[in-house]
Formats: C-alpha cells, sequence, structure tokens
C-alpha cells in the first residue's frame, strides 16, 4: 500500500525537476545563473540536492497522504496497522530514495540535453514504455 504512493510520485518529480532545469535554458536565464555562479558544478550540485530534498519531501507528503487515508478504512476492518513492523520501515525508506532518485534522473538529463521537449518526451518514453518491458525481462526468461 504504501509502495504504490511512489507509483505516481516518481513520474511527476522527475519530470518537474527536467522541467526545472530545462527552463533555464528555454527561457534563457541560465547566462544570468551562470555569470552570478561561474562554476557550473556548484551550480548543478546545488539544483541536484534541492531537487533531491524536495523529492524526499514530496515522497514523504503522498506516504502520510496515504497513511491518513488508509488508517481509518483499515481500523474498520479490523485491521492494526503498525508503521514499525513487517518491512514497513524499509518499504518507506524505499519510496523515498526511489522518489529522490527520479529527481535526480530529471536533472540529469536535463543537463545533459537542455532541451526541454526531448526531457520530457524521453522520461516519458523512458517511465511508461521502456522500463515497464525492461522489468519484465526476467520474467520471460524462466
Amino acid at each position: 500500500m504504501f509502495a504504490t504512493s511512489a507509483g505516481g510520485a516518481q513520474p511527476l518529480v522527475a519530470v518537474l525537476a527536467a522541467i526545472g532545469i530545462t527552463s533555464e535554458y528555454r527561457h534563457r536565464t541560465a547566462a544570468t545563473t551562470f555569470l552570478i555562479a561561474p562554476a557550473r558544478r556548484r551550480v548543478l550540485l546545488a539544483k541536484l540536492i534541492t531537487y533531491a530534498v524536495t523529492g524526499a519531501a514530496y515522497a514523504l507528503a503522498c506516504i502520510a497522504t496515504v497513511y491518513v487515508i488508509s488508517r481509518p478504512w483499515l481500523d474498520s476492518r479490523g485491521i492494526n496497522l503498525t508503521l514499525t513492523g513487517n518491512g514497513i520501515p524499509a518499504t518507506l525508506t524505499g519510496v523515498v530514495l526511489a522518489v529522490s532518485l527520479f529527481a535526480l534522473l530529471g536533472i540529469g538529463l536535463g543537463a545533459c540535453l537542455r532541451d526541454q521537449i526531448a526531457v520530457v518526451a524521453g522520461l516519458l518514453i523512458y517511465l511508461f514504455v521502456a522500463e515497464p518491458i525492461v522489468t519484465r525481462i526476467p520474467a520471460l526468461c524462466q
């Protein structure tokens, strides 16, 4: 149940991060950024840290939303939900890390390609076409 909260968060965070970095090139504000802070590595590192932290915060918000919605529903069915057992802490940590990594993926792709439409299209094709195919290949080999 908690892992599904990352399902919609990952593509959204990746696309928003990609748009965040490519919009500077699209609207020609990157020149101003690099005039103020000419060290490109420091600017990109700051963006990576910012989007990773923002992605983690969004993942925590998604987890909290799932918890708030599911708690009364599970209580009405007599199911006791504890956040400390049955591997739930590991799942929650994985959700936060996965969403943060997808933010880094969006930033990395956006910094490399710089074309907003190409980056967003590439991310969406990867997330909704290529990744489902690649993750199912091991099942086909058995």
